[in-house]
């Protein structure tokens, strides 16, 4: 079955490379006709803009006829049409290339000469039937792969009807065999799970069979105990943990002298602050206060001191400002006020009142 649905990708594929095959034949006429219109505009007028035409239509003949001769490899039978189509292409832009290159000479008059002989119709009516020819070839042979693919097509859809008969008798022994020895057990082994899955303690299962059966009991039974230990533990470990990480992240953004907000703090919220501030358009006013004179109370009463007041003016700061505004020990004896919903007037008044 693997051997032809693999001959039957493969005929597909060679199908689809013959199509492509033509294709591309048939670019290649266009791209020579392209190539001999600014050939013929040029010559007959003169105009340098036809030789666009003529460049690039020249340029897609080479990458056509490379692309041909590749996919040619493939197709044998095409490979003596292709090397024709080849000789003639080439010979085509030989005779386009020396007519544009006695007129850019300034010999005119032979450049008209080789456009007014049959030459290049010559090459012109070879090419398109050979082309033509090619075209049937392929199409030939794409009929040839289409009739082989419908036979394999055929014979794969016989196989898996015989596949799916066979399976179907297997399944229907095999579900009579199941169900005697396997599901009739196992379905007395669930009622006595079952019984018990929705309580909050282990009971065991009373089944006493020598055969697998029991043994999947007594199996659950002793899982079933390590479980319900091991989940009481693990919920244990689970709400240290947790009440360990929340600590930490506390101790992280909070300053350990004032009992404020730290800088870690600062840089998380103020971004969400401010973003707010511009989606909602409501006053966000950022107030600093530094603490004059604490170096004096630092070198006169000691650092014990200075801490002290440090932590007096973290208890003043929020006391004295509202659960929606944000205070920070920005460092040192610098502190930060974020109100939100305040414009800079009203701020300052906030600050003042907090000063006296």
């Amino acid at each position: 079955m693997l051997l032809l649905s693999i001959d039957s990708a493969k005929s597909i594929t060679k199908i689809n490379a013959m199509v492509d095959l033509t294709m591309l034949a048939n670019h290649l006429l266009i791209s020579v006709v392209d190539a001999e219109t600014g050939q013929r505009g040029y010559i007959l007028t003169g105009k340098e803009s036809y030789l666009e035409s003529y460049y690039s239509g020249s340029a897609a003949v080479l990458v056509d006829l490379e692309k041909l001769k590749r996919l040619g490899r493939d197709t044998p039978r095409s490979l003596q049409l292709i090397d024709r189509i080849e000789d003639l292409t080439k010979k085509k832009l030989m005779e386009l290339k020396e007519t544009v290159s006695l007129y850019r000479e300034g010999d005119k008059d032979s450049a008209l000469e080789i456009v007014n002989s049959d030459i290049g119709k010559q090459f012109m009516e070879a090419l398109r039937r050979d082309i033509a020819d090619l075209e049937s070839t392929l199409e030939g042979f794409a009929i040839e792969r289409q009739k082989d693919l419908s036979s394999l097509q055929r014979l794969i859809f016989v196989l898996l009807f015989a596949e799916a008969a066979i399976f179907a008798a297997a399944m229907m022994v095999t579900y009579y065999r199941v169900r005697k020895f396997v599901v009739e057990p196992l379905t007395r082994l669930t009622a006595a799970v079952r019984h018990h899955r929705l309580s909050d303690t282990f009971a065991p299962v009373d089944i006493e069979s020598k055969d697998e059966i029991g043994d999947l009991a007594e199996a659950y039974n002793e899982l079933g105990a390590r479980f319900y230990s091991a989940a009481s533990d693990l919920v244990t470990s689970a709400e240290e943990a947790n009440e360990a990480k929340e600590k930490a992240y506390l101790d992280s953004v909070t300053d350990s002298l004032t009992g404020l907000n730290n800088r870690r703090y600062l840089r998380t919220m103020a971004p969400k602050l401010l973003g707010s501030a511009h989606r909602h358009k409501h006053d966000l006013s950022i107030l600093m206060i530094d603490v004059d004179h604490f170096k004096t109370v630092n070198d006169s009463f000691g650092h014990a001191a200075g801490d002290a007041v440090l932590a007096e003016i973290g208890v003043l700061l929020r006391e004295e400002t509202r659960v929606s505004d944000f205070v920070v020990r920005y460092g040192g004896e610098e502190f930060l006020l974020i109100l939100d919903h305040t414009d800079l007037e009203r701020g300052r008044k906030r600050l003042n009142t907090s000063g006296r």
